[in-house]
């Protein structure tokens, strides 16, 4: 009795030991409300196990994708913490980047279970660059320039109570241009802009002279951004005001980054402008592309940047050859412009290539297509369409001889067939030749010695009766058997 008393005290001793040991936990909680640098956030936890006494916690914060972590001045000792994000927090970072946050307790030093939050806000705090723009056409973009920080959805207000919402955020190094679309002058005199996370009071006044006149263009015929040389641009323009009697329009494209101009004139055909495309433009590059008016001199941009390319062209580059009926050729084409290109050859066919590219400048594309003639006939292109419409169609002759031979169309007999069995077959020839010099033939495989077998010929169909020793003929077992017309002993 004595022995199983001492044991229970052992056992129950263990136990409590264990427990007094056990490690505190923290876990953070989700954190509701809006995150802004420079604001308080409410932080709510809970806890498992004893902690020491003068215990405090600490609310933590760092990028997600980070490893250090930045201490947040707390308050309270109970949940919810309430911590400030530094105003100098990740000064850096990303409106989109991700966070953690977490609470640590100091005694012992215990690191709680992490969260993740985004979308960490900032007060506005930026300027409007204050210039003026002079020149303006209507319709035509100009930008407001801010510079300073801030982020997404952010409201910019101005003196005249206008307002613009910044979808973007304003980085300290790049600023922000946002698009106007002004119809006449006016002035822009920035007052405040807030977002969630409070009020700024900026300044900065942005002047833009608008021209009474102007226009756009508001439709232009063009695929894939590539205009081909020699071929009509249709462009059709909108205006707020009317052009004098002696007025002219022209192109002028600047090849991007470069000083070189090139210019064209443009035909007013009620309201619709036509510029051909000239072979002075140098093709392969991207051109920036404005129209002008001559009277009154106004101008806009077009919207694209346009790549110019060579001339449409298509031509055969196969040599002539010869083939036996039933056979294909493959016929080559070169072609230059904006595809899809479709081909029209002199038997009546056509050939679609459907590649909706371009080509680079004096290196013409080539593919091929598929011919089975039925007879012997020259090929050549009686005309081809493009995107740029038609063009340069070569005058290169494919001749193709069609050999006379015999062709096996149609098995009208099932494909399992067993030997002493009768073949009907559907043949085509493109010769005159005495039947009683065409021969029917089996083999066991296409490199095999064929079997030259009995066969009667009446009218377009042969029928081919199977050796009953037929394998034993072939020496093989195969279970795949091909037919075949000869003429005479080839």
């Amino acid at each position: 009795m004595k022995r199983s008393t001492l044991i229970t005290i052992f056992i129950l001793g263990f136990f409590g030991l264990c427990q007094a040991q056990q490690t505190p936990t923290i876990t953070t909680g989700q954190i509701l409300g809006t995150f802004c640098k420079g604001a308080e956030i409410s932080v709510p936890f809970t806890t498992a196990g004893d902690f020491e006494t003068g215990n405090t916690f600490r609310v933590q914060m760092k990028v997600f994708s980070q490893s250090q972590w930045t201490d947040l001045i707390t308050e309270g000792t109970n949940s919810p913490l309430k911590a400030t994000i530094p105003a100098n927090y990740a000064p850096f970072g990303n409106y989109l980047d991700a966070h953690s946050i977490r609470v640590i307790a100091l005694k012992p030093n215990i690191l709680g279970k992490e969260i993740t939050v985004s979308n960490l806000h900032i007060k506005p705090n930026f300027s409007l660059n204050s210039f003026t723009t002079t020149n303006i056409n209507p319709y035509q973009v100009s930008y407001l320039r801010f510079q300073g920080t801030s982020t997404p959805f952010t409201k910019v207000v101005f003196e005249d109570s206008t307002s613009i919402q910044l979808i973007t955020q304003i980085d300290q190094n790049f600023g922000y241009e946002h698009p106007i679309y002004l119809a006449k002058s006016k002035d822009y005199k920035l007052a405040y802009a807030e977002n969630v996370c409070g009020r700024f009071n900026g300044s900065g006044i942005a002047t833009f002279i608008v021209n009474e006149i102007g226009f756009k263009a508001s439709s232009i015929s063009i695929i894939n951004n590539s205009i081909c040389k020699g071929s009509s641009l249709f462009i059709s323009y909108t205006t707020n005001g009317k052009f004098k009697s002696g007025n002219k329009f022209k192109l002028i494209f600047k090849q991007t980054n470069q000083s070189q101009e090139y210019e064209i004139e443009a035909i007013d055909k009620d309201g619709i402008l036509e510029a051909k495309l000239t072979d002075n433009i140098p093709s392969g590059s991207s051109y920036n592309v404005q129209l002008v008016a001559s009277d009154p001199k106004i101008s806009t941009l077009l919207s694209n940047n346009f790549t110019v390319v060579d001339r449409p062209s298509a031509e055969i580059v196969t040599a002539s050859s010869s083939i036996f009926l039933g056979q294909e050729i493959d016929v080559q084409f070169k072609v230059t412009g904006v595809g899809p290109w479709n081909i029209n050859l002199s038997d009546g066919s056509s050939v679609n290539y459907n590649f909706t590219g371009s080509t680079f400048p004096n290196s013409a594309i080539t593919y091929s297509s598929k011919l089975r003639p039925s007879k012997t006939q020259d090929y050549s292109i009686t005309s081809f369409s493009s995107s740029c419409g038609v063009g340069s169609k070569g005058t290169s002759v494919m001749n193709v001889v069609v050999k006379p031979s015999v062709t096996i169309d149609t098995i009208q007999k099932g494909t399992e067939i067993c030997a002493g069995d009768t073949i009907i077959a559907k043949y085509t020839n493109n010769g005159k030749f005495d039947k009683t010099l065409l021969r029917a033939a089996l083999r066991g495989n296409a490199n095999s010695t064929p079997v030259f077998v009995p066969a009667i010929f009446e009218n377009d169909l042969v029928k081919v009766i199977v050796p009953k020793n037929y394998f034993s003929l072939l020496n093989t077992n195969n279970s795949s058997h091909y037919l075949g017309i000869a003429f005479s002993n080839n």
